[in-house]
């Protein structure tokens, strides 16, 4: 029998060539967002899909991607005396990827909700990424998107000390403001610092040879106040001492998965909500460590979308670290301002030729996940026993998502809550070695393990293997992951089973998700749980109408 090889060069070489042409433009719209005003937000962006429907042409939702402005600050709250300032490129920017600013995604397309809106969206889309991602792809789309990984390596930039997270001392990772990866350590953030901020500085670079025109190059403009001693008078309060601007780009597939399944629609009505994550910290001190006065609070959803690393005060003063969807600029530091100050949606459309017109005009069934999110708490090694949800129909996949809160001795300067911090890489990493044990998931009365497990990467790889891109069962080598075990072990601790096996006398039928675990860790714990179920919808392309809902 011939090789591979050869059958392939065999069938490539009789195989016809079709010069077929199937479309007879492709274009791109774009939808301005209908809630801002002038570059204010009010924690929510919505879209209004009707313009796609005045195109009168193939709509593809799958490609389409969303852009936003979003600001991150350090303001004094307090006037400070004069003195030696220091705020760079370094000083703030964004958590690993900007996803990290959606709270939740609301969708309705002909009249009918094909996504509900559901809390922790940012997590979820971390999940789908780490766990669905190729390196490749990583690579292609990662600086776009403000992805790169958050991690801690060996050693100290140009140091002679190699000790890995395992190994390193607890105290030199926590202090005041909780758990902290610092830079010379974290090539993820320094890689986001270094992308995404363009310093305004006339001298530098990027500023000297495009000026104003930097932005161009997609990313965003940042000016911090770099003053010395008798240069300027007194700080006073509610003065801006650093503003930085960047455009979040997110694909609209990863935060929402029946979008990437929709196919070529015309007459396409509807819209996208999009709620956002905005948070503010406050506190006293002579850097970005705060001394006293630590208080984290969100302004809208429910996490801190963005990194404070570090700045220089030559007096104490109270301070105000900001992440918000704004494209409003600073009153005092003025060079910094953002590529567009309202949202926008991008999304390609198809002339197609009246052959292909025909025989896109069709019905189709669509299969998609949307998802049920609840949390609970765990206290310091202890279990806990109870139902996730008391009934969900064709449940397809069990994820869990576990952070460590404040505890006593040792983990005394845990955060009462990490996802406002802006120092902790939660929520786009778990906390450092936040294990659960003798876990045992129950879906409709049967048992997903034969017994508890304590779940180690070589399970999780199991569990996420045959994860397709719509629940089915695929090859392992082409199902993709950019975690190793290393990154497992240490910082990207998700817990999932696939709960998809059933009879198909089954489909329809609503059942209990139970689950039973232990906190492996001396910290208290708070579990985020996701559901991930199967929904169906029958679309009409042609009229771009949901004929029926399941």
């Amino acid at each position: 029998m011939s090789s591979s090889s050869d059958q392939i060069a065999f069938a490539e070489s009789i195989a016809p060539q079709d010069n077929t042409v199937l479309f007879q433009e492709k274009k791109w719209t774009n939808i301005t967002d209908s809630s801002s005003n002038g570059g204010v937000f009010n924690g929510q962006i919505q879209f209004d899909l009707n313009t796609l429907s005045s195109q009168n042409q193939w709509s593809d939702l799958s490609q389409a991607y969303i852009q936003f402005p979003v600001k991150y600050s350090v303001k004094s709250t307090t006037a400070i005396a004069s003195g030696t300032y220091s705020f760079d490129h370094f000083t703030a920017g964004v958590k690993n990827g900007f996803h990290q600013f959606v709270d939740s995604v609301q969708i309705t397309l002909g009249g009918a909700t094909i996504q509900s809106s559901q809390i922790f969206e940012n997590i979820n889309t971390t999940y789908k990424m780490l766990t669905e991602w190729s390196t490749d792809e990583l690579k292609k789309y990662g600086p776009s998107l403000g992805l790169a990984l958050d991690d801690y390596s060996l050693s100290d930039d140009g140091g002679t000390t190699y000790t890995g997270l395992d190994n390193v001392a607890l105290s030199t990772l926590v202090d005041a403001r909780g758990v902290v990866l610092p830079i010379s350590r974290n090539a993820g953030l320094k890689e986001r610092f270094q992308f995404l901020n363009s310093s305004t500085t006339s001298t530098l670079a990027a500023s000297a040879i495009l000026g104003n025109n930097a932005a161009t190059l997609g990313k965003g403009r940042v000016q911090g106040s770099v003053t010395t001693d008798g240069a300027t008078a007194a700080v006073i309060a509610g003065q801006d001492m650093f503003v930085g601007f960047a455009l979040a780009t997110i694909r609209l597939k990863d935060i929402s998965d029946v979008c990437s399944k929709l196919p070529l629609m015309k007459g396409m009505k509807g819209f996208i909500y999009v709620n956002y994550n905005a948070a503010s910290t406050t506190f006293t001190g002579v850097s970005a460590t705060p001394v006293s006065g630590l208080s984290s609070s969100s302004l809208y959803g429910r996490c801190q979308p963005c990194n404070l690393n570090a700045f220089t005060s030559a007096n104490s003063g109270t301070f105000t670290f900001t992440a918000e969807v704004s494209g409003v600029k600073s009153t005092s530091l003025t060079s910094a301002a953002p590529t567009f100050n309202n949202a926008r949606l991008f999304c390609p459309y198809y002339v197609a030729s009246p052959e292909v017109d025909r025989a896109l005009s069709t019905k189709k069934t669509i299969r998609f996940h949307e998802r049920f999110t609840t949390s609970f708490n765990i206290a310091a090694n202890d279990n806990v026993n109870l139902t996730i949800s008391p009934g969900i129909t064709n449940p397809k996949r069990v994820i869990l998502y576990p952070i460590n809160t404040t505890g006593t001795g040792v983990f005394a300067n845990y955060q009462s809550n990490p996802l406002l911090s802006p120092w902790d890489s939660v929520p786009a990493t778990t906390s450092p070695f936040a294990a659960l044990q003798n876990m045992q998931l129950t879906v409709g009365g049967k048992q997903m393990w034969q017994s508890p497990v304590s779940m180690d990467y070589e399970m999780f790889v199991q569990e996420t293997s045959q994860q397709g891109l719509d629940g089915s069962m695929v090859s392992e080598t082409t199902s993709n992951s950019i975690l190793d075990q290393r990154k497992w072990n240490q910082l990207y601790r998700y817990y999932t089973c696939d709960v998809s096996r059933r009879m198909g006398a089954d489909d329809g039928a609503s059942k209990a998700v139970q689950l039973s675990a232990t906190n492996a860790t001396g910290a208290p714990m708070t579990v985020i749980a996701m559901v991930l179920y199967e929904r169906e919808i029958v679309v009409d392309t042609a009229m771009g109408q949901v004929v029926q809902s399941l």
